[in-house]
């Protein structure tokens, strides 16, 4: 019997920045240029529910579940394509 193998790679931090700008730009009324180093919700005001949105998005993109838990401390593009990494290494 042959054993299936996932040769699916992790996304790279780079990758995942990208796409979190790309989403952030749909809601970005403030017209900044959006960077790892954004801030959320100081630079780009967004509420919860475009949090929630994004978060969506980006489980759905990369195939995995983010527990709430782990956005306690994140403040920018840049931790959020962080976690966002580490959990798809794992997954």
């Amino acid at each position: 019997m042959m054993e299936s193998t996932d040769t699916r790679a992790a996304p790279t931090y780079t990758d995942i920045v990208a796409v979190v700008s790309r989403e952030l730009d749909k809601v970005n009324t403030s017209g900044i240029q959006i960077t790892e180093t954004t801030d959320l919700t100081t630079e780009l005001n967004i509420d919860s529910v475009a949090v929630m949105d994004l978060l969506f998005e980006l489980e759905e993109h990369y195939d995995v579940s983010v527990p709430l838990n782990r956005l306690g401390d994140v403040r920018t593009v840049g931790q959020l394509a962080e976690v966002v990494r580490e959990i798809a290494a794992t997954a």
